[in-house]
């Protein structure tokens, strides 16, 4: 008899391994924070991350409040509740290998990033300031939080949804391609919207569209959890090259 268990290739699309890894990271690093915090030393919220907890503080909300922390995790969960499909692959041999993948792509995106890092400014692509005062483990484990919550946003969120719509007005080719570009360049521009925002950076903005768009390559082909471990990652060895 044929076994329901999804095959490893289409097993990484499935949310039952995708919140096996995304879930446990997203904790990873508000425990981070939390330790630095402890500690007396900056706890540096990453990406959108830093942008909620801006405009909460500015509306007169509590930017301590886990808001952003709960919004992943509920999107994440609606997603799981509907894309659920029955034949849930096994956790562990999909999630170990999902990790694999996630660091391999995430060297391919750093050595793109090393080789165009002549015309980049180094400062704004790291994606916090870095102090070596900082508790070593924290403060690289910090690094994760970017890559969760823009691939909870641009992916999941934005990408998934414009995919979603147009595969029902255009062919499939044309629907990825506007999806794509559309989320990419949204996902670029909000590096620099807002007093948080980065200054503008022509050769920044364009390479950040590039790896937008290799994360939606990723998201469609690989699954949100890997598109998650692969920024996450990536985030991670910039930081470190570079705090």
């Amino acid at each position: 008899m044929r076994s329901s268990t999804p095959h490893y290739w289409t097993a990484t699309l499935h949310p039952w391994p995708c919140l096996l890894l995304v879930w446990p990271m997203l904790l990873a690093y508000e425990l981070s924070m939390w330790a630095l915090h402890v500690q007396g030393l900056p706890s540096p919220r990453t990406g959108l991350d830093s942008w909620c907890r801006h405009f909460m503080e500015k509306w007169g909300g509590d930017p301590s409040l886990a808001l952003p922390t709960f919004l992943v995790f509920l999107v994440s969960a609606a997603w799981a509740r509907w894309q659920w499909r029955s034949g849930a692959p096994e956790g562990f041999p999909t999630w170990s290998g999902m990790l694999v993948e996630s660091c391999l792509f995430a060297l391919l995106l750093w050595g793109l990033y090393h080789g165009l890092q002549p015309h980049l400014p180094v400062s704004q692509m790291a994606v916090a300031s870095a102090s070596k005062t900082w508790n070593q483990v924290a403060w690289s484990v910090s690094y994760l939080g970017a890559g969760i919550y823009e691939e909870t946003v641009f992916r999941l969120l934005i990408f998934g949804m414009l995919w979603g719509l147009l595969h029902r007005l255009v062919a499939p080719f044309g629907a990825f391609l506007v999806a794509a570009s559309i989320s990419s360049v949204l996902f670029a521009y909000a590096h620099h919207w807002g007093p948080v925002g980065e200054a503008w950076e022509s050769a920044t903005f364009l390479f950040r569209c590039l790896a937008g768009g290799m994360f939606c390559l990723l998201y469609a082909w690989r699954g949100y959890g890997v598109a998650v471990g692969t920024h996450a990652f990536y985030d991670v060895l910039v930081g470190i090259a570079h705090g």
